[in-house]
């Protein structure tokens, strides 16, 4: 047997394995139980930009939709989504933001969740630090504690880390902010 029948061998084997599970979970997840969501968060922060040693405050708004194929009491809902961030630092800074990402979590009358995305961003505005440097990948994470008020709708409070990572500088902008979240079950 040489090399390249061994991973081919594999690969069979992987790919099945990830077949069977996906179709276990599909089948446990009886049709009437999936659904898609909605969901949206309003937030305040603070950027930290250690290319300049500055802070600046501002708002973000963010907005993703996702499937759910509720698997009871887990929670997986791999979502797309996008948002807004705007700083009051000195340059003023706006970013656009399209990520995708899952969020996980625990289904009850309180529900803990984790969030993670990474995706693209667009900074309008000019930046004498980095003139060329308007578009960039970012990423975040953000734990929740939603409270479930009927089985449509759910809301919480929301505490989320974002990184702005700009392509040829060495620094990542970071963003900490907390606010609320709204869920809407479709």
């Amino acid at each position: 047997m040489n090399a390249k029948s061994l991973s081919w061998g594999f690969t069979r084997r992987a790919a099945s394995a990830v077949l069977i599970t996906a179709a276990i979970v599909l089948a446990w997840a009886s049709p009437a139980r999936r659904q898609v969501t909605l969901r949206g968060a309003g937030q305040g922060g603070l950027l930290v930009d250690p290319a300049r040693d500055q802070l600046g405050g501002g708002g973000i708004v963010s907005a993703w939709l996702g499937y759910s194929p509720e698997l009871w009491p887990i929670i997986v809902v791999p979502e797309i989504g996008g948002g807004f961030a705007g700083f009051g630092d000195p340059s003023g800074r706006l970013f656009g933001r399209a990520v995708m990402g899952v969020r996980g979590g625990v289904a009850a009358s309180v529900e803990p969740s984790l969030s993670l995305h990474g995706g693209y961003s667009y900074r309008a505005g000019d930046d004498p630090l980095r003139p060329l440097a308007h578009h960039a990948f970012t990423y975040d994470a953000i734990v929740g504690l939603d409270f479930r008020v009927s089985r449509a709708l759910s809301l919480g409070p929301q505490l989320s880390y974002l990184g702005f990572v700009f392509p040829g500088d060495s620094t990542v902008d970071h963003v900490i902010a907390a606010g609320l979240g709204i869920t809407g079950w479709l």
